[in-house]
């Protein structure tokens, strides 16, 4: 959240004893911007009751972080500019408040439901009473919990709880914030009750209220869901198959009795949309589309049918997907106030969606390179050449990719805002042959952002590129300023960032996934990948263990190694000893493996090797030794490791023999399954490894290189082919 848009908000009231102190004294809450003039705080704070009623002064609003410290920052609200309050369990409350020239931004109030563990943070000035005594907002975080009645509010726990109940006067009307979504409002906080524990009531429920989402302009979906409609009825007429699949899984036999094709291809979009649930909507296609897939009968027809569900879903999801993040990406892309939109998406697969909402049309993904790949969206640049690029801004696009892909640091701008040019203006605007250097590369920037511009309006279509935002301040400094380069040269084009959050990538992920399913794969068999021959460090084992995947031409100290690799075996050095006998074991059982035994340390390029080792290595194992993690515990490694997640690559944390017995496992490898070896490298140890690293069961042939994949994806890809044959 940004901490900046905090705003203070002062209700005069008495004392206990019903003293009046003309408006000096009072009770103070938070509000937080949700709209261009729209502040949410809770509703209860606006009319406090017993011991401290409210007078009948005005109640007044500070923008923290813009004040001055003098009068003219309260501003007074008057009773008409409270647009909206919440009835019964709905504790909050809209005013309308005009916002300071340097306060740019608000609040995504977010349809989400809040689960149990999601981790919340927020800002609020806790244990302050007198609005001339605004305190410094405090940072508060902690988890969500699930109450009794939980469609009501639930419950927030507090990092580090205060000494008393009476300390947390000050945080109604909180903001609770998970990622870069607003998913609740703080319920005011009763005077002079001792509680150590905070309740929200969640945001999915205000939306539920008509003039609430009116107020903030949220109704504007229903226009959107109803175009929706008519599109997607027309698209399942074309396959009887569909929406026969359909009625059936959403068993609406009886609703169709005497309809013709059209009326129940209305009827079926009027059932899906407008929708409440996307994921329920989501799971409800997937299993149409995997229905119509499986079946031998009529095979040609029935994949025409199941080819429909996928467009169907690419109409519905962007349009059902959370509106008030589609809403607040939209109000960015006119705003002069941010150059690089910060998405609360951690893949780019969910980017496409929310840009897919903010144009109201269908997602356009790219087909997917294997089973287990999010897909970007086609408008994503660099776009590739099947995209509608021509060849000859290939290698301005590849250039342009490998910037995004690396490490950026200040000291890259330079070179990264060069590769933005160089790939717009080979794509946008080549010049004529013979011609390069009649126009300068300075001059050509214009008239290519006049071409996109063009595009774009006759498309109706954002171009958009996605920047990796660094961890740092100076880097992070460096991409905004960078960013606002750019979007004074290529206004057309939006800048986004996404949050890299392990909880909202994955959050992401298990949304997406059933959706990404349906979509087709590049063609092609994958059996026929052979990726481009690298150089690495000279494998020790070599010499003594004559690896299948080890070519000859074998030159100094390097070795040109081919894949697909089974797994890629990252150790500490000290342990190299160990992990030889390891090596050996599993080579003995036919597995190829990528082995580097030089310890990655900052400064090294690994990043240079790491987009090699995910394509070739279909799993990573993190071997833990005597001495911990090694290199991944460093924070480079764990990026590497943060890649083999994003792209839903296998990852098998193993405890080596001598392991200490209760090993201090970090936080961001305790979600995966444990491989112990530390009883030795048995038969039975080894055979659960190698079943965690093929997928296949101990006793059964490994087969070809197509078997070795893991379950899931040996299914998917059998599925795969058997479709693709059908289509030859």
């Amino acid at each position: 959240m940004d901490q900046s848009l905090l705003i203070a908000v002062f209700v005069p009231t008495t004392d206990g004893t019903g003293k009046d102190f003309e408006g000096k004294r009072g009770q103070l809450a938070i509000g937080y911007p949700v709209g261009k003039d729209l502040i949410l705080t809770a509703r209860d704070v606006l009319q406090p009751g017993s011991p401290d009623y409210r007078v009948h002064y005005r109640l007044k609003l500070c923008w923290h972080h813009f004040r001055s410290n003098d009068d003219s920052d309260w501003i007074e609200i008057s009773e008409d500019k409270i647009v909206w309050r919440g009835q019964g369990d709905l504790d909050a409350a809209l005013i309308r408040c005009r916002r300071p020239p340097e306060a740019v931004g608000w609040g995504i109030v977010s349809s989400e439901k809040p689960l149990d563990g999601m981790r919340w943070s927020s800002g609020g000035f806790a244990r302050a009473t007198r609005h001339e005594d605004v305190r410094n907002p405090d940072g508060f975080g902690g988890e969500i919990r699930s109450t009794s009645d939980q469609d009501a509010c639930f419950e927030l726990t507090e990092d580090l709880q205060p000494e008393k109940g009476q300390d947390w006067k000050g945080v109604s009307g909180m903001p609770v914030f998970v990622g870069r979504k607003i998913l609740g409002v703080v319920r005011s906080v009763t005077p002079n009750v001792d509680t150590k524990t905070l309740y929200a009531t969640p945001t999915w429920r205000l939306l539920e209220d008509e003039a609430f989402r009116r107020a903030i302009g949220y109704d504007e979906q229903l226009e959107r869901v109803e175009s929706v409609k008519v599109e997607l009825a027309k698209t399942l007429t074309r396959s009887t198959d569909a929406i026969d699949t359909l009625v059936e899984k959403l068993r609406m036999d009886n609703e169709m009795a005497g309809l013709d094709h059209t009326q129940r291809a209305k009827q079926l979009a009027d059932r899906l949309l407008p929708a409440t649930d996307i994921r329920l909507v989501i799971d409800t296609l997937r299993d149409t589309h995997r229905s119509l897939c499986e079946d031998d009968e009529t095979a040609e027809q029935r994949a025409k049918a199941a080819e429909i569900v996928t467009k169907a879903a690419q109409l519905i999801v962007p349009a059902v997907y959370d509106y008030g993040v589609v809403q607040w990406t939209r109000s960015q892309k006119g705003s002069d106030g941010i150059a690089l939109v910060p998405l609360p998406a951690g893949i780019k697969t969910v980017a496409e969606i929310i840009m897919a909402g903010v144009d109201g049309r269908k997602t356009k993904l790219r087909q997917r390179k294997t089973e287990l790949d999010y897909p970007e969206g086609e408008l994503s640049l660099p776009q590739l050449p099947e995209c509608g690029i021509d060849l000859g801004g290939a290698k301005a696009r590849e250039a342009l990719q490998k910037h995004l892909e690396g490490k950026f640091t200040p000291e890259k701008v330079e070179g990264l805002r060069h590769a933005v040019d160089d790939y717009l203006i080979a794509t946008k605007y080549p010049p004529d042959p013979g011609k390069e250097r009649v126009i300068s590369w300075e001059q050509r920037i214009k008239p290519t952002a006049d071409q996109i511009a063009r595009e774009s309006r006759d498309s109706k279509q954002t171009f958009y590129l996605v920047l990796p935002l660094p961890d740092d301040v100076e880097g992070e400094n460096a991409m905004r300023s960078l960013a606002k380069s750019l979007k004074n040269d290529y206004s057309a084009i939006m800048f986004l960032s996404l949050d890299h959050d392990y909880q909202q990538g994955k959050q992401d992920r298990d949304l997406v996934y059933p959706f990404c399913c349906m979509l087709p794969l590049q063609r092609g068999d994958p059996a026929d990948f052979s990726p481009t021959a690298l150089p690495i460090t000279l494998n020790p084992l070599a010499p003594t263990l004559p690896s299948p995947a080890l070519q000859t031409g074998v030159t100094s100290r390097s070795l040109i190694m081919r894949g697909p690799f089974d797994v890629f075996l990252s150790h500490n050095s000290k342990d190299k000893l160990t992990v030889r006998q390891l090596a050996q074991a599993l080579q003995a059982r036919g597995l190829q493996f990528w082995l580097d035994e030089e310890q990655l340390v900052p400064g090294r390029p690994w990043q240079e090797a790491l987009e090699q080792i995910i394509q070739t290595a279909r799993t990573a194992a993190v071997l833990v030794g005597k001495d911990g993690l090694g290199p991944w515990e460093i924070p480079e490694m764990r990026a590497c490791l943060s890649e083999f997640v994003n792209r839903h690559l296998p990852v098998i944390p193993v405890l080596l023999p001598d392991a200490p017995v209760k090993p201090e496992l970090p936080l961001f490898l305790r979600a995966f399954t444990w491989v112990d070896l530390r009883g030795g490298l048995t038969e039975d140890n080894l055979n659960r490894l190698e079943w965690g690293i093929t997928g296949v069961k101990p006793g059964q042939s490994l087969g070809s290189a197509e078997d070795r994949l893991h379950p899931l994806q040996t299914l998917k890809e059998k599925l795969s082919q058997w479709v693709k044959r059908i289509w030859r």
